[in-house]
């Protein structure tokens, strides 16, 4: 019974692909905030994790290493992140799977499989400057303040070497597992704007720069980029009217309601259409007038990517919002859906912190009954008007 049971937990986590990030800038280059989705086809138990500067980390390193000095790191800023508690994958809790730094970085990795490829192996002098490929979100956001302190890294060889390092998947209390890589590409973003997408595939490592600020799984960045081209035709308004003519008379065909400009756009949930989804909503929902109205936008944006239970094999485990220049994270669960948030200026400059991410949906939910008032219909309340924003 444990093996059919390992066998159907090690393909829930194989098919797992359904992750969605996308950056929303606010006007005057004034922050910017990141929107990320995380899809699973088990519903596995999340931690919110606050770590403080000052930690000291160290690099795993591959049997080859035996006898050399692994790197050695001392975190620069204080970190907040999400990682897995479950008993069900071997240091679950060391595989950070999305995260922000107090300086305003922010790090996802979203799957990648079928396309994800790692040395296997550190080489030479690789041992004493390398890391696993789980401990990628863990040392970007110790280490680099911003996006451009990460490219240049990657450019002029300071950047440590990077392993695929197997994790045991299943009932390891009983020694009942498999051995998995997780399969993951990242996305880099800082509070300017400024963006990469980093991937190792059997090309080796590549490096993109993310223009369109967004991301999400299977193929590679740059294929998605030239999808992109294929959707031309999408735009915010509606079309005008049409009046053709046949045998010297005319007749014109119009729009049955507002959207006709998205005529075309993808509804389905595959990484390709997802990508294609929210480049739309990313470019026409316009830019945000500070960093609550971004934060905002980018809670509607998740919704339009959000995959309830049993629609596919994966669902939306959770979502979270990075506020990269105030440092707040908002973050919500599959069940425990309302909106909560950290404040990194606020948690522990000493110790780890967490709260866990997701709970029951009963205890999320306000009860206003005793706030209900008598109804008088004579009592108007005028919102003020909102221009649409400028693209």
């Amino acid at each position: 019974m444990f093996k059919l049971l390992l066998i159907t937990l090690v393909a829930i986590i194989h098919n797992s692909s359904a992750c969605t990030e996308f950056i929303v800038e606010v006007k005057g280059n004034k922050g910017n905030v990141v929107g990320r989705t995380m899809e699973f086809a088990q519903n596995f138990p999340f931690n919110v994790i606050s770590q403080p500067s000052g930690e000291v980390y160290t690099g795993d390193v591959t049997p080859g290493c035996k006898g050399k000095t692994p790197l050695s790191w001392t975190g620069k800023y204080k970190s907040a992140y999400l990682a897995s508690a479950t008993r069900l994958i071997e240091d679950a809790d060391k595989l950070w799977l999305d995260g922000q730094n107090s300086a305003g970085l922010s790090v996802g990795a979203l799957y990648f499989d079928g396309y994800a490829q790692y040395p296997s192996e550190l080489v030479g002098d690789e041992c004493t400057n390398g890391i696993s490929h789980i401990q990628m979100i863990k040392y970007i956001l110790s280490v680099y303040g911003s996006t451009n302190e990460v490219r240049e890294a990657l450019s002029n060889g300071t950047f440590p070497a990077v392993w695929g390092r197997e994790l045991k998947v299943g009932f390891i209390r009983i020694g009942l597992t498999q051995n998995y890589i997780f399969p993951i590409h990242w996305s880099i973003v800082d509070n300017s704007g400024d963006a990469i997408v980093l991937e190792y595939t059997k090309d080796g490592r590549q490096v993109y720069e993310n223009q369109v600020g967004v991301f999400t799984n299977n193929p590679t960045y740059d294929w998605h980029t030239t999808n992109l081209n294929s959707y031309i035709n999408i735009q915010r308004d509606s079309f005008e009217p049409k009046t053709w003519k046949r045998a010297g008379t005319e007749y014109t065909i119009k729009s049955f309601g507002h959207g006709s400009g998205f005529l075309g756009l993808p509804g389905d949930f595959t990484p390709p259409s997802r990508f294609i989804r929210t480049a739309a909503m990313v470019r026409f929902s316009g830019n945000a007038k500070n960093a609550q109205d971004a934060a905002l936008k980018a809670w509607h944006i998740i919704n339009s990517v959000d995959i309830p239970k049993h629609a596919v094999d994966d669902f939306t485990n959770w979502a979270v919002v990075k506020d990269l220049k105030n440092n707040v994270m908002y973050f919500r669960g599959v069940n425990y859906i309302s909106i909560r948030q950290i404040d990194l200026n606020k948690t522990s400059n000493t110790e780890a912190e967490y709260v866990k991410l997701n709970g029951k949906f009963e205890d999320c939910v306000q009860d206003v009954t005793s706030q209900m008032k008598s109804y008088d219909a004579n009592i108007k309340e005028e919102l003020p008007a909102e221009p649409r924003d400028e693209l």
